[in-house]
């Protein structure tokens, strides 16, 4: 966030901090209150539902207004989202097209792009390297679930080849270690507990394995370098609660832990040092459109009670960082 002064911006460098005399300021104190703070992790996750953004900050409150992206294509459902760079990234969806749409934090389309193979339900994620690796997904006019692994970039264009890695999947979920690291998911015969790494070349890290709680429609972020992969459905009602952390090598951090507000189809995106876990469907024995957020930092801790923000989001939104 920039720091105005008598009506100048003071210019930031490219980490952030402020630029004054050639010394980078972290943080400005006035009176002994601290009126600008140096933002080390994503200033707020952003999440798409149909044509409408919302954006929530640390403290799971709303960042201004919902966005409607007005006469911006509507995704309806089903896509994936990632932060690529300072570029919210969101592909396919339900639609029938497979595009990018980009938008910057303020929810400004930057483009839409047709690229790459169409499916819905994928698995994203984005890397530090400025690539957005999309993973697997459900091809509707073959019926089918693939393991095509779709690379992306900042400026919206394909990297490289779309390559088939690992197991077919679809309706899990993907976080960034400078890697996709993706977790859970379903492939037609039940919840999968498979984790899977994927690297910014499109090739498959090491052996798939299994860890944890099988579920789908489970929802991922990364926080303080721990992979948070929160609730989903195991199988029917009631649906899942379970809080599983993973790190960057695909190992269990701690136990799993049961906590907050069973859910699935919600999405997830980091601000500051919580993960941010929005949306979805809650109820017992159906479905209930939510827009409850939940907080969770990488002890496996909820921060605060859940909220509810912004309006209902469901049908499978799609969450990211920027």
């Amino acid at each position: 966030m920039p720091l105005i002064y008598n009506g100048v911006t003071i210019p930031e460098n490219t980490a952030g901090a402020l630029n004054y005399n050639g010394v980078a300021i972290t943080q400005v104190i006035y009176n002994g209150v601290a009126v600008w703070n140096l933002v080390t992790g994503p200033s707020f996750a952003m999440f798409l539902n149909y044509q409408i953004i919302t954006r929530i900050n640390d403290l799971g409150a709303l960042v201004s207004a919902n966005i409607d992206l007005l006469n911006g294509p509507q995704r309806l459902s089903d896509e994936a989202g990632c932060g690529i760079g300072a570029v919210g990234t969101f592909y396919n969806g339900s639609m029938g097209l497979a595009t990018v749409l980009r938008l910057n934090p303020s929810a400004i389309i930057l483009s839409t792009v047709a690229l790459g193979t169409y499916r819905r339900y994928l698995l994203g994620t984005g890397s530090a390297s400025s690539i957005g690796i999309f993973w697997g997904g459900y091809i509707l006019v073959s019926g089918v679930y693939t393991n095509l692994c779709t690379r992306i970039n900042e400026a919206g264009s394909l990297v490289g080849s779309e390559t088939a890695v690992g197991v077919a999947r679809g309706a899990g979920s993907g976080v960034d270690f400078d890697l996709g690291l993706f977790y859970t998911g379903y492939a037609g015969a039940g919840a999968l507990n498979r984790l899977a790494r994927i690297n910014t070349s499109g090739a498959l890290i090491a052996a798939e394995t299994t860890i944890g709680t099988s579920r789908y429609y489970a929802a991922g972020t990364k926080v303080d370098n721990i992979g948070l992969f929160y609730a989903g459905q195991v199988s029917g009602y009631p649906l899942s609660r379970t809080l599983t952390r993973l790190t960057s090598t695909g190992t269990l951090v701690g136990a799993e832990t049961a906590l907050a507000t069973a859910r699935w189809h919600h999405q997830a995106g980091t601000s500051g040092t919580v993960g941010i876990f929005f949306g979805g469907d809650i109820g017992t024995s159906s479905k209930v459109n939510t827009n409850l957020a939940t907080r969770i930092n990488s002890s496996g801790v909820q921060v605060g009670v859940d909220t509810y923000v912004g309006q209902t989001m469901s049908n499978y939104a799609a969450g990211l960082s920027l």
